[in-house]
Order: C-alpha cells, then sequence, then structure tokens
C-alpha cells in the first residue's frame, strides 16, 4: 500500500482509527437573484440573449427596460414559461 493509503487503512484494508475522514466538501446553492439582467435571463431560459431581447421589445416576454438596460424578474420568467 501507499504510504498515503496506509495512514487511513490497516493492514486488513479497514479503517486504522475510530474515524475515517479523507476530506472535506463544502456545497453552497447558487445563488438566485430575484431580479435578472438580460444575459441572466437568457442563461435561465437557455437561450441567446438577443432573443431575449427581441421577445421583450415585442412585448411578449415580461420584462421592463430601466435606464436602457432590461430587468426580469426570476419568477415572472419561470411563470411565463410554465404558460407555454
Amino acid at each position: 500500500m501507499t504510504s498515503l493509503v496506509q495512514r487511513y487503512l490497516g493492514d486488513d484494508g479497514q479503517p486504522a482509527g475510530p474515524e475515517l475522514v479523507l476530506g472535506r466538501a463544502h456545497f453552497r446553492p447558487a445563488e438566485t437573484h430575484e431580479v435578472l439582467t438580460l444575459e441572466q435571463a437568457a442563461a435561465l431560459l437557455q437561450v441567446d440573449a438577443a432573443d431575449v431581447a427581441a421577445l421583450a421589445v415585442a412585448g411578449e416576454l415580461p420584462g421592463r427596460r430601466i435606464g436602457g438596460a432590461w430587468r426580469f424578474a426570476r419568477a415572472a420568467l419561470l411563470e411565463w414559461l410554465a404558460a407555454r
């Protein structure tokens, strides 16, 4: 056995000590924003940002233009998508 494995396992292949800890993993869910930019909305819908912009300009996709930039409510996009 290699020295790393020997440190954790005995010759019989069982844990050498009362506890076997080989590492730690921390998982944090991706942050979800309630208000999305054009690019974030496109990523959520898994389409090109130009397609999202075209739908928003046509009034087919729920969104608001604020200071020249599009903003979308995450809940409204998911509701819109579910209704299709």
